[in-house]
């Protein structure tokens, strides 16, 4: 059982499409859903690569310790969070030629 605010992040997005309040109105749901939605596109990123550094600590991990990013798990979730982290920043937009 997830417990604590990974429980809101998580189930968050189910509680708006199926929660049967009949007072929302559409616009409501639409509004919060698309809120939802943008809040999960910054948030995902940052999950996802926590993840993946904490299975590269389980499954590759150093024993000696030698390693510095392999031989601790908080290092090695928190530089995949880093590393998603990077997939947030915008990259350059192009510009349109005018000719």
């Amino acid at each position: 059982m997830i417990h604590g605010p990974a429980a809101l992040i998580v189930f968050q997005p189910a509680r708006i499409f199926f929660d049967d309040n009949s007072s929302n109105t559409g616009a409501t749901n639409i509004a919060e859903i698309m809120n939802t939605i943008k809040i999960l596109k910054k948030v995902y990123p940052l999950l996802l690569g926590a993840g993946i550094g904490f299975a590269y600590y389980y499954f590759i991990g150093c024993t000696t310790g030698s390693c510095p990013i392999q031989s601790n798990p908080y290092i090695s979730t928190a530089y995949g969070a880093l590393v998603g982290a990077a997939f947030l920043i915008p990259g350059k937009k192009k510009k349109k030629d005018t000719n």
